[in-house]
């Protein structure tokens, strides 16, 4: 998390003025977004991303590289 303060911090000065609170912050967002997890409706959450975060995602990252290499290699 140390190289993404640091992106954050280089862009954007006022950050480093507060950087507790943005470190604060940055620990925060992830943890907030795993707690769903760990409950106990937590594998229905994981079973949910799997289904309709992953799938889709990864199709769609195959699709952009058969793009970039049929157009590099035509």
């Amino acid at each position: 998390m140390e190289g993404l303060y640091t992106a954050i911090s280089d862009e954007y000065p006022i950050f480093r003025k507060h950087s507790f609170l943005t470190r604060v912050i940055i620990s925060a967002i992830p943890f907030m977004a795993c707690i769903p997890t760990v409950t106990y409706g937590g594998i229905y959450a994981v079973q949910w991303l799997d289904t309709f975060a992953i799938s889709p995602s990864v199709l769609l990252v195959v699709f952009f590289e058969v793009i970039t290499v049929s157009w590099l290699y035509g």
